[in-house]
C-alpha cells in the first residue's frame, strides 16, 4: 500500500495548500508544496506500474488529476499568481483521496470490505494528517526566512486544523475498533492485531494530539522555532499511526 500512502500524503499538502490563504502565505512555500506534491505523485505513479497487476481505471484517472492539478499550481505559483491556487489544491485534494481509496479497496485481503465512502472519507482524514503536519512543519519554517510577510494566522490555522482532524480521526477509529471487538470474540484475534492496535491509538492518536497541543500554545506564544521542532516529532507518529492504519485495515476490514 505504499502508493496509497503516497496518495494520502500529496492529498493532505492539498489540504494545507487549500485551507491558507494565499495573500497571507508566501509563494515560496507554496511552490515547495508543489513539489513536494509532484515528486510523490511521481514514486506513487512508478510504485503502482510496478507493483499492482491491476488497478482501476478510477486510481488512473485521479492520479492524472492530481499531477495535471499539481503542475498547473507550481507554475501558477512561478509566475506569481495567486488567485486560482485554493481552487487547484482543492482538485487535487478530492483526486488524491478518490484514487488512494480506489486503491486501498483493490488491495485489502480481509473478508470484510468497507464501504467507498467509509473508505474516502477515513482516507481524507489521514491524507490531512499525514499531509498536513508536513506543511504545517514546513511553514514553520518559512517563518525564519519570511521577515514580515507572514502573520500568525496561517500557522495557527494549520495547527488548528491538525487538532480538528485528530479529533475525527479518533472517532473513526475508535468506531472501528468498536466493530472490531465483535469479530475479534467471534474469530479470536491474533495477539498481533491487539499489539498494533494498541500502538495505532497511543502512538498514531494520542501521542499526536499532546504534541499538537504543545505546538498550539508555542505558536500562540510566537515560539514559531519551537513549534517547528515539536511538529517534527508529530509528522513521525502520525506516519507511524497511519501505516498501522493501513495494515490493520488490510488485515481486519475495518477503517481504522
Amino acid at each position: 500500500m505504499i502508493a496509497t500512502f503516497l496518495l494520502c500524503i500529496v492529498g493532505g499538502v492539498a489540504m494545507a495548500l487549500a485551507v491558507s490563504r494565499t495573500d497571507h502565505v508566501t509563494l515560496r512555500w507554496q511552490r515547495l508544496g508543489a513539489i513536494v506534491a509532484l515528486c510523490l505523485l511521481a514514486v506513487a505513479g512508478v510504485t503502482v506500474q510496478v507493483t499492482e497487476a491491476r488497478w482501476s481505471l478510477m486510481a488512473g484517472v485521479a492520479l492524472g488529476i492530481a499531477l495535471v492539478g499539481t503542475a498547473a499550481h507550481l507554475t501558477l505559483a512561478q509566475l506569481g499568481r495567486r488567485t486560482a491556487l485554493r481552487a487547484l489544491a482543492g482538485a487535487v485534494l478530492v483526486a488524491c483521496v478518490v484514487g488512494a481509496a480506489a486503491l486501498a479497496q483493490n488491495q485489502i485481503s480481509a473478508e470484510r470490505v468497507i464501504g467507498p465512502w467509509t473508505l474516502r472519507w477515513v482516507m481524507l482524514l489521514g491524507a490531512g494528517l499525514l499531509g498536513g503536519s508536513v506543511m504545517a512543519m514546513l511553514l514553520g519554517h518559512a517563518y525564519l526566512t519570511a521577515g514580515d510577510e507572514m502573520t500568525q494566522k496561517p500557522f495557527e490555522r494549520l495547527v488548528i486544523m491538525l487538532g480538528v482532524l485528530l479529533v475525527l480521526r479518533a472517532v473513526a477509529s475508535g468506531i472501528a475498533w468498536w466493530a472490531w471487538r465483535t469479530d475479534a470474540a467471534e474469530q479470536g484475534a491474533a495477539l498481533m492485531q491487539r499489539m498494533y492496535i494498541i500502538a495505532r491509538f497511543a502512538v498514531g492518536l494520542g501521542g499526536p494530539m499532546v504534541f499538537t497541543a504543545m505546538a498550539w500554545d508555542c505558536v500562540r506564544r510566537r515560539a514559531n522555532q519551537s513549534a517547528t521542532g515539536i511538529l517534527y516529532v508529530t509528522i513521525i507518529l502520525i506516519i507511524i499511526g497511519e501505516g498501522l492504519a493501513l495494515v490493520l485495515m488490510d488485515a481486519t476490514g475495518h477503517a481504522f
